[in-house]
């Protein structure tokens, strides 16, 4: 089971690919951003909505759209990082899925400038991605996906936590 192969799955990549473009740009610096502010949503407390409200997985659940905001980017980054491939879930879109896999992978992988140091802190993305995936199951606080996937709960739950474990390796 992967969020592809849910309407919702394919919106959330596309939203995604909106980060990617071919080249360089603003847009593609903000890749690592997107992620960060995607997991962060559930991991940081009194994270802010785009109409400026206060928001709290604990107290108002996590709706459908950030559930498979954050399923969606915690599966690319597993593809990116332990090479998971998820293209035959992608049917019909594909090509946006490998775009945005390639993106990410040149993406996550640069140096700082006359160094070999890493740019980005994949560990800590890693973690991030993990435990905010906790947020998915309806364990911890309510959460729309869990719900949609009542009647395959066990299996729903299985993918998120295999997922959990490959990116907490």
């Amino acid at each position: 089971m992967t969020p592809f192969r849910d309407a919702e799955g394919k919106r959330a990549l596309e939203d995604l690919y909106e980060f990617c473009p071919n080249g360089k740009g603003a847009a593609l610096n903000q890749l690592v951003w997107y992620l960060n502010m995607e997991f962060d949503m559930v991991t940081e407390p009194d994270q802010h909505t785009e109409d400026g409200d206060p928001y709290g997985p604990a107290s108002d659940g996590v709706d459908i759209e950030i559930g498979y905001d954050i399923w969606v980017c915690a599966a690319m980054l597993d593809a990116v990082l332990n090479g998971t491939d998820y293209t035959g879930d992608c049917m019909g879109f594909a090509e946006t899925y490998e775009h945005v896999r390639d993106t990410m992978l040149k993406k996550l992988h640069e140096t700082k400038f006359l160094s070999k140091k890493p740019k980005h802190d994949i560990p800590a993305l890693r973690r991030k991605a993990a435990d905010s995936l906790r947020c998915l199951t309806g364990e911890i606080c309510a959460s729309e996906i869990a719900e949609q996937y009542s009647d395959r709960k066990a299996e729903f739950l299985s993918a998120i936590d295999a997922l959990r474990a490959r990116l907490a390796e």
